[in-house]
C-alpha cells in the first residue's frame, strides 16, 4: 500500500480536521494572507507601537462610558 504524504487522502488515514481543510496538504499556502501579514506588520511600524495602544485605550473607555 502507497504511503500518502497530505492529510485526508486515502485508505487509513486519520485526521483531525473537518470539511474541507482536511484535504488541505503540507505544500499549500495561503500567499495573500502572507503578504496581507507583511503589509499590515509595515502599517503598524509606520504607525507605532505607543500610538497604537493610545487609540486602543482611548477606544476602550469610550466604550465603557456608554
Amino acid at each position: 500500500m502507497a504511503k500518502h504524504c497530505c492529510t485526508g487522502w486515502g485508505n487509513g488515514v486519520d485526521t483531525v480536521l473537518e470539511g474541507a481543510r482536511k484535504f488541505e496538504s503540507l505544500g499549500q499556502r495561503d500567499d495573500s494572507a502572507l503578504a496581507g501579514a507583511g503589509s499590515a506588520a509595515q502599517q503598524h511600524d509606520l504607525i507605532g507601537t505607543d500610538r497604537i495602544g493610545e487609540r486602543i485605550v482611548a477606544l476602550a473607555q469610550r466604550l465603557k462610558k456608554e
